[in-house]
């Protein structure tokens, strides 16, 4: 090969590799907003909004005025802050040192994001199903769909 042919390559090739590296620490630079995954993961890892009262009341304060609450378990929806806050409160108050509630995943938005999730207690694992959140332009939740898996509902 050619002297200035193999320098030419040779500094193309270090050329694309600095490039790599500048459009690398470029891109790290920039973090990705994902408000509604990181206020539920906030909300049930820190805050433990569905097994402690003051938890209820930090996912009621986050809530919209007109939040829909739609659980599958209720016959339907809970509309509006204060009786979703109140009714976190009753289910609360029901499972009082009856177990946890962990996140197993959740998508990464910033609008709304989705997760799953499953109930347990001690090395037990209970009810599980799928939760969709969405926030308002005020970052407010807005919509909260909880769905149980098909599978919980299986008696054998």
């Amino acid at each position: 090969m050619h002297k200035a042919t193999f320098s030419f390559l040779l500094a193309a090739a270090t050329l694309s590799l600095f490039l790599s590296r500048e459009v690398r620490a470029f891109a790290a630079s920039f973090k990705r907003i994902c408000r509604a995954r990181d206020l539920i993961q906030s909300l049930v890892d820190e805050q433990q909004c569905f097994t402690s009262d003051n938890g209820a009341r930090a996912f009621g304060d986050v809530c919209a005025f007109d939040i829909v609450y739609e659980d599958r378990f209720e016959p339907q929806p809970i509309v509006g802050k204060t009786d979703v806050t109140s009714h976190l409160l009753t289910k609360v108050a029901q499972r009082k040192g009856r177990g946890g509630f962990r996140i197993d995943k959740i998508s990464d938005g910033d609008r709304a994001c989705g997760f799953a999730w499953t109930w347990t207690c001690g090395n037990e694992e209970g009810l599980r199903g799928t939760t969709f959140v969405e926030l308002n332009d005020r970052g407010e939740i807005n919509l909260y769909r909880r769905s149980p898996s098909p599978f919980s509902n299986l008696v054998i």
